[in-house]
């Protein structure tokens, strides 16, 4: 009597519907439900105050990937646990696979276009990162390639299935990915000023611990949790040989006009509190700085005014822009205004000496300059300017000590001397000159340079400008005194 071979691929019995097959809708929905997670967080840059950039492009598509492989591993749990409904329980799979498609050109954006942000150094000396993001990206691509219906046929459910348990694995792999990239401390200044919007990837991985929370609740999946730990601890020491996580503090390269010295320094002092930086400074004017980053300097921030950030972007070195502060210029002179100087015409009197930057290096000088000719007062007044200096320490000082009995100056350095200069309102509108920091192409740690600009734009960085002077007229209350001991 012949009996029966047993089937090769038995399938076990299974509390969950195994769906092998989807609908045109239901591909449409899940590819639908994705783009607006991706359109989510792209309008999110807005609400944080970033720019939209590729680099920002390929971090949305990241996390979208994220949120779509989170639902996906979560729809198992949450049909068991909370009887979800069918017709959702069947977008389990076109959600899974697109995600794990979207990892694709999240990779190839970071490591192909996007030289300026991450270039080839940073990857050496990141490697765990490069490591990370590799192993997620082929993961995650297996993982949609067996997904297909043939391929499903030819493995047999039960090995499909119990391929797709590492999905969970791959997914906290890719999670140490983003956090080797520096998002926690993103997460601590938020968490420290709460203030402003929560972080996107704080929210991108609260997505990601709900999954895990639910496998976890899941008691016919625990046996992943084994391979889980294993690939945890994987990851731990990957982030424990990562250069941050030595006890040598992480770098960065500054460069500032001596304009915006003090404050920028103040800063770096409240930075480095919480994120223990060894900062290096390159402190010029803003017009001699400039030739260094065209030359392809290796910098990371440059903290510069207007005109010059555009002659960064329209270079290619640009990034993104924090603006801090404001400079303008001020009519300045001695306390009690001895000369009776209450206007622009007043510098036009016979016998003033009057101070000012040499419009040909300064903006403010150049500024100034303007006006005059705005008003007609260009020739008149110019007659009375003996001094055009490069520095405005050099021309505040002439009025203290020397012979001068006006200058023209920015705004901060009234604060600079208290007491011994007198500002004079005199109504002149300036054009708006701001106070930014730059984020470079040639930074050798972009991971810590977009750190420390997105710690620039918390409302402690904009205090500072502000009580060292660097704001407009209008914003003005009693003339900032910058605290003893606070200058370099």
């Amino acid at each position: 009597m012949k009996t029966k071979s047993p089937p090769q691929n038995p399938i076990e019995p299974a509390r969950t519907p195994v769906i092998r097959s989807n609908s045109r809708l239901e591909w449409s929905l899940a590819f639908g439900f994705l783009v607006l997670v991706y359109q989510f967080f792209w309008t999110y840059h807005t609400w944080r105050g970033k720019p939209y950039t590729l680099c920002s492009a390929s971090e949305c598509i990241g996390f979208a990937a994220l949120v779509g492989i989170a639902s996906s591993i979560s729809m198992g749990p949450l049909y068991r646990l909370l009887k979800l409904p069918l017709p959702v329980l069947r977008l389990r799979r076109p959600l899974g696979v697109l995600g794990a498609w979207l990892t694709l050109p999240h990779g190839l954006i970071s490591l192909v276009f996007l030289p300026k942000d991450y270039p080839f150094s940073f990857y050496l000396k990141n490697w765990s990162c490069l490591l990370l993001g590799i192993l997620g990206v082929f993961g995650f691509i297996y993982m949609a390639w067996i997904s297909r219906n043939n391929s499903i046929n030819r493995l047999g459910l039960v090995v499909w299935q119990r391929r797709l348990r590492w999905a969970s694995v791959l997914l906290g792999i890719s999670v140490l990915h983003f956090m080797v990239l520096g998002k926690i401390s993103g997460w601590v200044d938020w968490a420290h000023q709460l203030d402003k919007v929560p972080p996107g990837s704080l929210l991108a991985f609260g997505i990601v611990g709900g999954a895990y929370f639910w496998r976890f609740l899941d008691a016919s999946k625990r046996r992943t949790w084994s391979a889980l730990l294993g690939a945890a601890l994987l990851g731990a020491i990957l982030i424990g040989c990562h250069p941050s996580a030595s006890n040598q503090p992480a770098k960065l390269r500054v460069l500032c006009g001596s304009s915006m010295a003090e404050p920028v320094q103040e800063l770096a002092k409240q930075f480095n509190q919480s994120h223990p930086t060894n900062i290096e400074f390159d402190l010029g004017g803003s017009e001699t700085l400039l030739p260094k980053i065209l030359a392809g300097a290796r910098a990371d921030v440059f903290v510069c005014h207007d005109p010059f950030e555009e002659k960064i972007k329209a270079a290619g070195f640009h990034t993104e822009t924090v603006v801090v502060g404001y400079l303008e210029p001020v009519l300045a002179v001695r306390p009690g205004n001895p000369k009776g100087i209450h206007s622009l015409a007043d510098l036009a009197k016979p016998g003033l000496k009057i101070g000012i930057g040499d419009p040909r290096f300064s903006t403010c000088g150049e500024l100034f300059v303007n006006v005059l000719k705005k008003k007609g007062l260009h020739e008149s007044v110019l007659t009375n300017v003996v001094l055009q200096a490069r520095t405005h320490s050099e021309v505040a000082n002439g009025l203290i000590l020397g012979p001068l009995d006006a200058v023209v100056v920015w705004n901060f350095i009234i604060g600079l001397y208290p007491g011994k200069l007198e500002v004079v309102p005199t109504g002149s509108e300036y054009p708006v000159t701001r106070v930014t920091l730059l984020g470079l192409t040639g930074s050798e740690n972009p991971a810590q340079r977009n750190t420390f600009l997105q710690w620039c734009r918390g409302p402690i960085v904009e205090k500072i400008f502000r009580r060292f002077g660097y704001q407009r007229e209008t914003e003005k209350g009693p003339v900032p005194t910058v605290p003893p001991g606070s200058r370099s």
